[in-house]
């Protein structure tokens, strides 16, 4: 027979019935149409001539191609078997795929896949997907006693890991390579290179470059809120840390305790957190405050023994002075090379000048220590070039701005007096010599 006409049919229908197209092979035809056989290996095909499996089921039109329907009573919400996989040997506890669309109960519509006898994954009827968990809460829901994870394998070999990194807290884990490299803990830190993270950001490394910004111009914003309070930045072979809020000054700290500042102003201050310790309102300096104890304020050192100059003094013009050491000794040098002088005539007066010289003993007011010179505007009167500053000068906030005075200067004058008295005594003694003679 055929499938338009098969060799068994029942009474009044010719074309639809049992025939047997091949050797070992019975099919079944339903209004001239084949719509099932099984084949001389056993298997079984719906919709198919040459069933590859021992079920084979194919359809070419759209729809449900094969419905399990479960016609026994079951109680609202229990799931039942609609698919087992199971060998001969009963006790082999094999797998089942469980559905239920009955109404009412907790389980309406899931859909559970079990191995072992044991629920692996499961469905709901919100389309979320448990694995380990019965009700998931999210899409996909991972859930485990221990350590839930995500492994991405390549070949069979694991290259990322997700976990919680086998703590019971809220933590997630992220392992590459075969060891952990990132965590968040359950107080939102990160930790990179370590589990323990006790900062909102804490990265432990062996090697030295642990961070690296790569761009045109790089920078590392600090806010206040949502006031960016200053930046780190690098661009065009520069490197700075800016301070962007007018009052707020760039600080350095070691031991917990304020060792340098810069602030807005531009001042540098080391050992003090006021640019005007003197009352002084002048920005753009350096303030370096000592607390004594037998150490130096400012230590200017240079490994050659050779003549250096550890301090050079500049201005518009060039160098005006310099502070020179050798290999034993300090000089305090000032501008007097002849290529910058015009005019030069010797200096008279000398002794006058002496003369006027007002040398005193006095007592410090501030400790009342003993004290030797002259007094600053005694001396402008005589010698204005060793002296700076004007009598009785106040600053803006009423303090006093005193007078100081360059003791070097006043040695032209001894020394112009030096060679005047040279002079005469010389004369005085060519004319005791004559007198003598006589």
């Amino acid at each position: 027979g055929t499938a338009a006409a098969p060799a068994i049919v029942p009474t009044g229908d010719t074309n639809t019935g049992i025939f047997f197209p091949a050797a070992d092979t019975i099919a079944f035809s339903e209004g001239g149409t084949e719509a099932m056989r099984i084949d001389s290996s056993g298997n079984i095909g719906i919709g198919t001539t040459s069933p590859a499996s021992r079920l084979s089921v194919t359809g070419s039109t759209s729809g449900v191609a094969v419905d399990v329907n479960y016609s026994g009573g079951i109680s609202a919400g229990t799931e039942y078997s609609a698919l087992r996989f199971t060998a001969s040997n009963s006790s082999f506890v094999g797998s089942e795929i469980r559905g239920i669309n009955t109404n009412g109960g907790t389980n309406l519509g899931n859909l559970s896949i079990l191995t072992s006898g044991t629920e692996r994954l499961r469905i709901d009827s919100s389309g979320r997907v448990g694995i380990g968990s019965t009700s998931p809460a999210r899409l996909l829901t991972i859930d485990n006693a221990t350590n839930p994870e995500i492994g991405l394998y390549t070949s069979g070999t694991e290259r990322v890991k997700l976990s919680t990194g086998g703590s019971a807290a809220s933590q997630l884990a992220i392992d590459v390579g075969g060891a952990e490299r990132l965590r968040i803990d359950s107080s939102g830190n990160v930790g990179v290179g370590t589990a323990s993270p006790s900062a909102k950001l804490q990265v432990n490394s062996s090697s030295d470059d642990i961070l690296r910004l790569v761009a045109t111009a790089p920078f590392l914003s600090f806010y206040n809120s949502s006031t960016r309070m200053g930046y780190i930045r690098a661009n065009s072979g520069n490197f700075g840390i800016v301070s962007e809020d007018s009052s707020t000054p760039v600080t350095i700290y070691t031991a917990g305790n304020e060792r340098l500042r810069i602030t807005s102003g531009g001042n540098l201050l080391v050992g003090t957190t006021s640019a005007n310790p003197s009352g002084a309102t002048t920005d753009g300096r350096v303030v370096i405050q000592a607390t004594g104890g037998g150490a130096s304020a400012l230590v200017c050192c240079t490994s050659t023994t050779t003549a250096y100059n550890v301090i050079s003094i500049e201005n518009g013009n060039g160098q005006v002075g310099r502070i020179q050491t050798n290999a034993s000794a300090t000089s305090y040098l000032t501008s007097s090379d002849y290529r910058l002088k015009e005019n030069v005539m010797p200096l008279t007066d000398g002794l006058a000048k002496v003369a006027l010289l007002k040398p005193c003993v006095f007592k410090w007011k501030v400790d009342g220590t003993d004290g030797q010179g002259f007094i600053a505007h005694e001396l402008q009167e005589v010698c204005p070039y060793a002296v700076g500053g004007e009598k009785d000068a106040v600053n803006a906030n009423g303090e006093i701005e005193p007078q100081g005075i360059d003791q070097s200067k006043i040695v032209p004058i001894l020394t112009a007096a030096l060679k005047e008295a040279i002079t005469e005594i010389e004369t005085l003694k060519s004319k005791v010599a004559a007198l003598e003679a006589a």
